[in-house]
């Protein structure tokens, strides 16, 4: 129609495929509609041929744009076949796939207008969206939005903002409207900590880390050794240096922990801290070295001299 060159032929049977339109030019077989009536318990296909190759497929309610055996609603696969195909993903709706072996890459591309933003949104039936991924190409950042909100934000720099809102964040990484919870040691490899507001910790004892000459327990009074090693602490002992701490709120000397953790203990040198004494105490005492190594002796037992 409209053109002396361009034919259609229907096939109503005869091959495999049994029924197809196909487009010619010049009997030049160029683009193809076919559908294959399968035996029963088969899936039937609808193939679309372009250029001549099957490009598009449509079999068991799934569309499989380079594969005729599409795993889900959608999917889009490119390569070579080396690889076969995937096993699909409970409750996937589409999948996109290169199928070649490593080196080759499978990536999804949002683009824009250079003044705008693209991403992918997530959502439900009850709201246009609540969620996201999206990067702003005139602001070079991306933000995260959860709960229809921004609740993070990466900028140019490299800077993260958590709970930042639309601020962009001035540091490596800023927290607002937020703390931080952490039930693993935490590595500072250079720099400096600056606090405007209180440190809270559950110990009140400052302690550092010294490597043991002698066993040493829990709460106990202990003296340094000539090799700058700690012991039990007696009396007549010259330097008596602190108590073992269970839980100090600061730590020094910590990386002696990564050398040799089980031949070092903290020992309490400032603050408040539990420890082993021979005797009652009162509030104020002054506490010392005894002859016990085990435990301290309160001031009532002392006999100081003027």
């Amino acid at each position: 129609m409209g053109s002396t060159n361009a034919q259609i032929r229907l096939n109503a049977g005869g091959d495999s495929y049994n029924s197809k339109v196909e487009f010619t030019k010049l009997d030049d077989l160029k683009g193809q509609i076919r559908y294959m009536h399968a035996p029963l318990g088969i899936d039937e296909i609808m193939s679309f041929r372009v250029n001549y190759v099957d490009t598009l497929f449509l079999r068991n309610s799934k569309v499989g744009i380079g594969t005729s055996s599409p795993v889900n609603s959608l999917h889009v696969m490119t390569g070579n076949g080396e690889e076969g195909n995937i096993s699909p993903v409970s409750q996937n709706v589409a999948l996109f796939q290169r199928n070649q072996t490593a080196g080759f890459h499978s990536l999804i591309t949002v683009a824009s207008g250079t003044d705008a933003e693209a991403g992918i949104m997530f959502t439900d039936k009850d709201a246009s969206w609540m969620g996201g991924v999206r990067y702003s190409n005139s602001g070079d950042y991306m933000r995260f939005l959860v709960n229809g909100a921004d609740k993070m934000r990466i900028n140019s720099s490299g800077n993260v903002g958590i709970g930042t809102g639309g601020t962009d964040p001035v540091s490596k990484l800023t927290i607002m409207n937020g703390g931080i919870a952490v039930d693993r040691s935490v590595a500072v490899a250079t720099g400096n900590i600056d606090i405007s507001g209180s440190y809270l910790t559950n110990g009140a004892d400052y302690a550092e880390l010294f490597p043991i000459a002698d066993s040493c327990k829990l709460y106990q009074l202990v003296s340094l050794t000539k090799d700058k090693k700690i012991k039990p602490a007696v009396k007549g002992d010259t330097f008596v240096l602190g108590v073992i701490s269970e839980n100090p709120s600061i730590l020094g000397n910590s990386s002696l922990a990564d050398d040799q953790p089980d031949s070092v203990k903290p020992v309490a040198l400032m603050g408040r801290v539990k420890a082993l004494v021979n005797g009652e105490v009162s509030f104020g005492d002054w506490l010392t070295a005894s002859s016990r190594s085990l435990v301290i002796l309160p001031r009532q037992n002392l006999k100081m001299k003027r």
